[in-house]
């Protein structure tokens, strides 16, 4: 969109107009990667955490009844420890997997985005000076007519949209051109 937008500008414009709503988007694609990646590394973490746990109860539970301890309360400080374990790895690995895929995918989007301009500037690069040449020219003869209205002390308007001079001729000037 704003390649087209600014299509009749100079290419150093363009780029820099492209590349500036690339920089807006690129934020809009990351958005929820970090979430993602913060989920696959702190789920692993929460998983550790609850098998360190697990393993100090269990050993609290051998501590505390001498050399055998509660066999209940053992198997369950285990069972603690292998079901976080299990539930960090269920929820991390999965959310690894998507994190990586939709890097990888805003990623190839932003080399996509990066080329598409690249290419766009060469092709117009010629188009784009031969268009300003012409624009150069055409604005130069507007001010030469503009000049030569006023030394004539012919008033004239200039339509708003398009930028075009109109002459506002006095009836009597009308009726001699009207003879011709």
């Amino acid at each position: 969109e704003k390649a087209v937008y600014f299509r009749n500008t100079p290419v150093s414009i363009q780029k820099e107009a492209v590349n500036t709503e690339i920089d807006k988007q690129v934020p809009k694609l990351e958005k929820f990667l970090t979430s993602l990646g913060t989920i696959a590394n702190i789920s692993t973490l929460l998983g550790l955490l609850g098998t360190v746990t697990g393993n100090i109860s269990a050993f609290g539970v051998l501590g505390a009844g001498a050399s055998m301890g509660n066999p209940a309360l053992l198997a369950g400080s285990i069972a603690e420890a292998l079901v976080t374990t299990a539930s960090g790895l269920v929820i991390s690995i999965p959310a690894l997997v998507f994190h990586n895929f939709f890097v990888s995918k805003v990623d190839k989007m932003i080399s996509n985005m990066e080329t598409s301009v690249s290419g766009m500037q060469f092709k117009t690069l010629f188009e784009n000076d031969l268009y300003f040449e012409i624009a150069r020219k055409q604005n130069e003869l507007a001010e030469y007519m503009k000049t030569k209205l006023i030394d004539l002390g012919i008033k004239f308007e200039i339509e708003s949209d398009t930028n075009q001079l109109f002459p506002i001729f006095p009836n009597e000037i009308v009726e001699q051109l009207e003879k011709i």
